[in-house]
């Protein structure tokens, strides 16, 4: 079975990954599962050109200048051996329509400042406000806690009107 988005010279993967048909038998994991170096009988040494990758494929930057499809790049998930697939990545890259945290994984906006750390890198609850002792809400007589500290009536919650500063009561 050929992936359709490796062209006839390069050698499919199996895992969305292409690599130039040279790159087969060399001994080095190209493909990343090893599906290069399998069923190979002579083993030798090729040389390429290592700057060769199909069209909207890129290079990893690492030992093994393994090509990876394009949307690998910034999708939150280490491709590349270095993980340099997410390095320099900008919050534009990566869409979150809750909250986007530094090392680009998106959460529930909710999870944000709720005193439990919901990024890997904690990010979620990084700069946000200490409660004072008098701005704990008391959940028993319906009150609702905004991710900034301050207390609204239930009432006011889910009501289609933002009522904390961050709208977190609207979801």
């Amino acid at each position: 079975m050929v992936y359709s988005g490796c062209p006839s010279n390069f050698f499919d993967c199996g895992n969305d990954r292409c690599i130039a048909q040279f790159w087969r038998c060399d001994g080095e994991d190209d493909c990343g599962n090893w599906a290069d170096e399998q069923s190979c009988h002579n083993l030798k040494l090729k040389c390429h050109d290592v700057n060769e990758c199909p069209v909207n494929h890129t290079r990893c930057n690492d030992t093994h200048g393994t090509c990876i499809p394009d949307k690998w790049l910034c999708d939150g998930m280490d491709d590349c051996s270095n993980g340099a697939d997410e390095h320099n990545c900008t919050p534009n890259a990566v869409e979150c329509s809750g909250f986007l945290c530094h090392n680009f994984e998106c959460i529930p906006s909710r999870w944000r400042c709720d005193g439990i750390s919901d990024c890997d890198d904690n990010s979620d609850e990084d700069e946000c406000p200490k409660a004072r002792k008098n701005e704990i809400c008391d959940k028993a007589h319906g009150s609702y806690q905004c991710m900034t500290g301050e207390c609204i009536p239930h009432s006011k919650v889910c009501d289609k009107k933002k009522d904390c500063p961050q709208g977190d009561d609207e979801g």
